[in-house]
């Protein structure tokens, strides 16, 4: 822009300083601090954010384990700290043997096995870093009646040893695996009745033991003392610390100054404190450290700390480390220089702990610039005014719209400069409430107002111009309020009002507002317009005061998105602000009140994320997205990201650097850098995602306490251990921890109980626990994963194993046992009810073969009757050769009855044979006579085919009694055919005789004989056996005139080559 032009336009332009700062630091992040700035957090008795604060605010020992917990040791008490839950661990009266032996803790080491050394004012302690059992060393060798009653100073762990530093000399325990616990005296009994006051390694071969007789160089494989250094060359003989500079240098911390000693040439410089600001700022010198990044870190009584830095001309100068307050509501507490110091940390994530005289515990984070903060300041002109609604980057210009008009950073001049709505006419704003900012394909640039109207900047010459609704065709907008203003690739500018959206071509300048019409379900859904999106594919979305359109260019219409009641696939809410596209083509859409919507775009489905899913409020300004994966979105109540791969949120308020917890629709902008500008209600923020790296430190999930069935809890559980349990133990609750203290309120987890559940469940740090009721046997494994407060997830799943066991009763041998036992009875029951059934079956059968025989019993005597009935008239004729021929054929015939009657089955041809001698018989009996024939079929097996003996002859002699004999017109004729018809035996009995309906004076039902009665009795008898089948029946023969001329019986009989043998 041309500051000439601008200054003829009355626009008012003001170079500072303070703006090259601020914007030097927004686009080229070149600007650095001098001095580092850290954060500082208090933990003391006092502390709200964990459940349990400090045991007590003297810290003199601080430690990190090996897991991750840090280790705090006060004048009362030892404290396990994992960020949010602090552990306690004091002596009890009531178990003097099982807890600590002193309540004053001085010192701290941990060995290679795993356990926890603890020197306090009344001996040592040996705790189990695993399940926390602590174990006393009252008697240890020859100086068991002092050691267990003395002070102990310091503590040393190297490879297997343990080297203890009293008030009365310095001991070592060289190889504290051993359960009988020796310890040695070491330095040639020079060392005896010294006050150690620390012990450190310089090397392998020699250990740095800091008395308040001077310093001593002890070797470690002799035990003997090599140097002993004190006044006057060092500064005092009451040595409080050490700490290897580099290979030559050793600094040593004494009761009056700071010692920088050459080990080599043993020459000595000393540093005291003074009134200048690059000195010591207190002489005693408590402890000493040299961070990650090789600044040493002095800690002092009563005069804060400084960190050391080198001078160019080869000496040394001391800077004191300044802190701010973490959190906005911190505590008055201030990170005061007078503070006294006994102990200081850096923790494995890069943080500073420092242990206080009666302060507690101080935490220092490296101030870390995640979110840029911009305001209007009062000592000097920058930003005309916090309230921002709109950015707009032009290469070498940055517009911010503000609630008193424009502000216009020039990249390359590094200045500023103001549009509003006041001064020349032709050259001002509509109106200073700016609500969006856009430039055109033609290079003007078009401001959209709250109430007031439209302006169009022509950059040329700066003059502007207005439209209202009032205005004439050509300066014309559908209402005064304008939210937002996009332009198509067709030269059509879009713009965003409270009544309607319209569409102007910047070429024709033809204007059309499309407007709601209820009546047609293709307009716009509201003619309030918030906002405008063109999606990857140049498709315009709009978000309405009620509902999402998609703009259809080829019919002029619009697709509806909305709200539908008790619906699981449609919007949650109608009121729409914002619109995103991701690069997987999905949608996201921000709402009021509704939270985030997600549409599918392959399947169409949507769903919603809301407050109850993580977000910090339901209701969405802006969304925008890195490149890393991450959305980023301004909300009511602070600013969210959201990973979409892992399905998590991380939220950040004015406690992580925001100007303000409340954002505003429309102020927002991702520039070409990929950085991420967010304005509110007390200026605007910066996120630069490409410098947000990711924390190089994050620890894996562990299980920081465990409990079953509501009982004491204490041990920690890692990945890969087994818990196994009885099966009543199964109610248990799991406490998570990522061990990460940077802002372990930030953490988050999931967990998935495998065996128990398939999906993984989202944890707060807020609470970190899950409780699990009744579970049952089986085994399970617990998997967890956690986030830190960046949102970066642990590489590894924590992965526990959970065994519960059955109850006896259901183990698989007493199973097997009990079901052979029921096997058992219940094969006694079965086998004597089986028993009853076949009793009672026999018994049936016998019922039914008595029956069978007494029919057979009551069906020959009849037969018998009529045969010496015949015998009898020939006898009275005197015809002596027809009665002996008779009764020689009845004889052979009996004999043949009595025969069959004993068996159960006859064979075919028997029964044929038998029926032959019956009719002939028959025959002779009568003087008429009449013809018979049995005809069997060729093919039919006779002789191999069974059936019931008699079963066919009373058919027989039931049509020549009643068909033939009474038959006086013709001569009788009767005909047996026999064959085979689908395993059945199909026998045909047909007469020429009277038939059945020309018996005078008798009823039908009268009609059958004794004889048929008896045979249908037996036939059902037969049938009572599943495996039999039978059937009768019989056919009245008619002549053409529909006379009675004969009777034809059919009977269907299972011969016993299919079936079973049973007794007929």
């Amino acid at each position: 822009m041309n500051s000439k032009k601008l200054n003829y336009m009355g626009l008012l332009k003001t170079p500072t300083n303070y703006l090259w700062i601020i914007f030097i630091l927004l686009f080229t992040n070149q600007l650095h601090s001098q001095q580092q700035v850290y954060g500082f957090e208090k933990i003391s008795t006092e502390i709200e954010k964990i459940e349990k604060g400090l045991s007590q605010n003297s810290v003199r020992t601080i430690i990190q384990d090996s897991k991750g917990f840090i280790w705090v040791g006060t004048w009362s008490g030892l404290n396990r700290f994992d960020g949010l839950q602090n552990k306690i661990f004091l002596p009890d009266i009531n178990n003097p043997d099982m807890t600590l032996s002193n309540q004053v803790i001085n010192a701290l080491a941990e060995d290679q096995n795993g356990f926890l050394w603890v020197g306090t004012e009344g001996g040592l302690n040996r705790l189990n870093l695993k399940s926390l059992e602590i174990k006393q060393y009252k008697s240890i060798g020859n100086l068991a009646n002092t050691l267990y009653r003395d002070t102990i100073h310091s503590l040393l762990c190297e490879n297997n040893s343990l080297w203890i530093g009293t008030q009365h000399g310095l001991f070592l325990n060289d190889n504290i695996s051993d359960t009988s616990f020796i310890i040695k005296t070491v330095g040639e009994n020079k060392l005896i009745g010294k006050n150690i006051r620390n012990i450190n390694s310089l090397n392998d071969n020699t250990l740095l033991v800091s008395t308040d007789k001077g310093l001593y160089f002890l070797d470690k494989n002799t035990l003997k003392i090599q140097h002993h250094f004190t006044t006057p060359l060092l500064s005092s003989e009451l040595i409080l610390s050490t700490l290897k500079y580099n290979d030559s240098i050793l600094l040593i911390g004494t009761e009056y100054g700071l010692n920088i000693l050459n080990i080599y040439n043993f020459e000595n410089k000393i540093y005291f404190a003074s009134k200048r600001k690059d000195s010591l700022t207190n002489n005693v010198i408590v402890a000493l450290m040299k961070d990650a990044d090789t600044t040493i870190w002095i800690a002092t009584s009563g005069g804060g700390v400084v960190q050391i830095l080198e001078s160019k001309k080869g000496g040394f100068s001391f800077q004191k480390v300044q802190a701010l307050g973490l959190q906005v509501r911190q505590s008055p507490d201030k990170f005061s220089d007078e503070i006294y110091y006994y102990s200081m940390l850096q923790s494995r994530d890069g943080i500073i702990w420092l242990g206080s005289a009666w302060s507690g515990l101080y935490k220092l984070i490296k101030e870390r610039n995640l979110f840029q903060k911009f305001q209007k300041s009062d000592l000097s002109k920058g930003l005309n005014d916090n309230h921002i609604w709109a950015f707009y980057d032009d290469n070498e210009q940055f517009w911010i719209g503000t609630e008193k008009g424009i502000n216009i950073y020039n990249k390359a001049h590094h200045n500023i400069t103001y549009i509003t709505a006041q001064g020349q006419n032709g050259y001002r704003l509509i109106s200073n409430k700016v609500r969006s900012i856009f430039k055109d394909s033609q290079g003007n640039f078009w401001i959209g107002s709250y109430k007031k109207g439209l302006s169009k900047f022509f950059p040329e010459d700066g003059h502007i111009e207005w439209f209202t609704p009032y205005s004439d065709t050509a300066h014309f907008i559908a209402n005064n309020t304008v939210w937002k203003i996009v332009e198509d690739r067709y030269k059509n500018l879009w713009i965003a009002t409270h009544n309607g959206l319209q569409k102007t071509n910047l070429i024709t300048g033809k204007t059309k507002v499309y407007q709601n019409n209820p009546n047609d379900s293709s307009s716009i859904s509201s003619n309030v317009i918030y906002n405008l999106y063109f999606d990857k594919s140049g498709v315009l979305w709009i978000a309405t005061f009620d509902g999402l359109n998609k703009y259809n260019k080829k019919t002029d219409c619009f697709q509806v998105y909305k709200h539908i009641k008790n619906s699981h696939n449609s919007l949650n809410i109608n009121k729409i602000f914002s619109i995103y596209q991701d690069d997987s083509l999905d949608y996201w859409i921000g709402t009021i009140g509704g939270g985030l919507n997600h549409i599918n775009h392959s399947t169409g489905e949507i769903s919603s994320l809301t407050t109850h899913e993580g977000l910090p409020d339901n209701t969405i300004y802006s969304i925008h997205s890195d490149d890393y994966g991450n959305l980023w979105m301004s909300t009511n109540y602070g600013i969210a990201t959201y990973n979409i791969k892992n399905n998590n949120f991380v939220n950040y308020t004015v406690n992580d650097g925001l100007v303000s917890n409340e954002f505003n629709f429309g102020a927002s902008l991702k520039d070409k850098f990929g950085n991420l500008y967010f304005g509110g209600m007390f200026g605007f923020n910066v996120l630069k995602p490409k410098e947000l790296r990711a924390s190089l430190y994050v620890p894996e999930v562990i299980i920081s306490e465990f409990s079953v069935d509501d009982g004491p809890s204490g041990y920690f559980l890692e990945s890969g251990d087994k818990i196994h349990l009885k099966h009543n133990q199964n109610s248990l609750l799991f406490r998570f921890s990522m061990l990460d203290f940077i802002n372990p309120q930030k953490d988050s987890y999931k967990y998935k109980i495998v065996g128990m559940n398939k999906e993984w469940k989202n944890l707060t740090s807020n609470y970190p626990i899950i409780e699990i009721s009744k579970m049952q046997p089986g085994t399970y494994h617990l998997l967890v994963k956690g986030s830190n407060s960046k949102g970066v997830w642990s590489t590894k799943t924590t992965d526990i194993k959970i065994i519960i066991d059955e109850a006896w009763y259901n183990l698989l041998i007493i199973k097997v046992v009990f079901a052979i036992i029921l096997a058992f009875f219940i094969f006694i029951i079965v086998r004597n009810r089986i028993r009853r059934i076949q009793y009672k079956h026999r018994a049936e059968k016998q019922l039914l073969e008595l029956e069978r025989q007494t029919l057979r019993l009551q069906m020959n005597p009849h037969f018998i009757f009529n045969t010496l009935n015949s015998i009898q008239n020939y006898i009275l004729k005197n015809d002596i050769d027809q009665s002996i021929g008779y009764l020689s054929k009845f004889s052979k015939l009996m004999r043949m009855m009595l025969t069959f009657s004993r068996d159960q089955m006859i064979s075919l041809d028997d029964e044929v044979f038998m029926l032959k001698a019956y009719l002939e018989l028959e025959n002779l009996r009568h003087q008429r006579g009449f013809d018979f024939n049995i005809i069997m079929d060729e093919d039919l097996e006779s002789e191999f085919l069974n059936i019931p003996p008699m079963i066919i002859q009373p058919f027989v002699e039931n049509a020549v009694i009643h068909g033939l004999l009474p038959l006086t017109e013709r001569k009788g004729l009767l005909s047996i055919r026999i064959g085979m018809q689908e395993d059945f035996l199909n026998v045909i009995i047909k007469d020429n005789g009277i038939g059945r309906q020309q018996k005078p004076n008798q009823k039908s039902t009268d009609h059958k004989p004794s004889v048929m009665l008896i045979t249908q009795k037996r036939l059902e008898l037969i049938n009572k056996s599943p495996e039999y089948q039978s059937n009768i029946k019989i056919i009245d023969l008619t002549d053409e005139q529909g006379q009675a001329c004969g009777t034809q019986i059919e009977i269907r009989i299972k011969p016993l080559d299919t079936i079973k043998s049973v007794n007929l």
